[in-house]
């Protein structure tokens, strides 16, 4: 079983995350951030993708992607929280009917 763990590989400071395959990924980064972050995305194929921002209380903030069909490979998406309030919000994606959530505190 040790063989099907996959360990990030550490280049230049950054991380490098390998994957397989077959499989999608998200990231965000920096994380506490005060004014803006980076939404980091890998495709395994071409997918339908929706990215959306709620608040603590489950109201949608943002949507930074509707439903468009995207490229396989690695997908950036700056987030502006200039007209947020301090709080934690949280970042859903949607890839390809896959669900990822990622938690995100504005400070």
């Amino acid at each position: 079983w040790l063989d099907d763990i996959i360990l990030p590989q550490y280049t230049s400071g950054s991380i490098v995350s390998q994957i397989p395959a077959d499989e999608n990924s998200f990231s965000v980064y920096p994380n506490p951030f005060s004014t803006k972050t980076q939404i980091s995305f890998i495709l395994a194929s071409e997918t339908n993708v929706t990215v959306k921002i709620y608040n603590c209380i489950g109201q949608e903030v943002a949507t930074l992607i509707n439903d468009s069909k995207e490229e396989k490979g690695i997908h950036k998406l700056d987030f502006s929280s200039a007209n947020l309030p301090a709080g934690i919000y949280e970042c859903v994606m949607n890839l390809g009917g896959k669900i990822f959530t990622e938690r995100m505190i504005v400070q």
